[in-house]
């Protein structure tokens, strides 16, 4: 979801600007493509990070686009300043908005939800075994 905010923000302004992003892992890899690192084409979200690849170099005009902000700061707190704070919410804004527009279609989640069942199933069919092996070696 930040990421997808990250790329909003570079395919839709221009200039020298710097964007606050409270996920470090998206932050660090941003930045990393931006000065020239290479995007994994078979990687998680490759689609996301080539179209970031292509938008910050042609239209961010800064050395490191993407600064880390602490995540979910009240108003008035010492580790953020108001300016990163509502920046961070905005994108926060943008990041869940995006994530809810594409979600796990009802395929999808019928899928997750069926290995949620089986996995249940499972574990219920081993902690039967389990309980009645201890039984029989009580027995013993």
């Amino acid at each position: 979801a930040e990421l997808h905010a990250i790329v909003f923000v570079a395919e839709h302004f221009e200039g020298k600007f710097t964007t606050v992003a409270d996920c470090l892992g998206v932050v660090s890899e941003a930045n990393r493509i931006h000065k020239g690192g290479k995007v994994s084409i078979t990687g998680r979200h490759a689609d996301l990070w080539l179209r970031w690849e292509a938008a910050s170099r042609a239209n961010i005009k800064t050395g490191t686009p993407v600064r880390w902000v602490p995540s979910h700061e009240p108003m008035g707190s010492v580790l953020i300043s108001e300016t990163d704070r509502i920046g961070n919410n905005g994108a926060d804004y943008l990041a869940n908005s995006a994530a809810k527009r594409v979600g796990p279609s009802l395929a999808q989640g019928k899928l997750y939800v069926n290995r949620q069942n089986l996995c249940t199933y499972i574990q219920k069919t081993q902690e039967t075994i389990l309980a009645q092996i201890q039984l029989l070696e009580a027995k013993a």
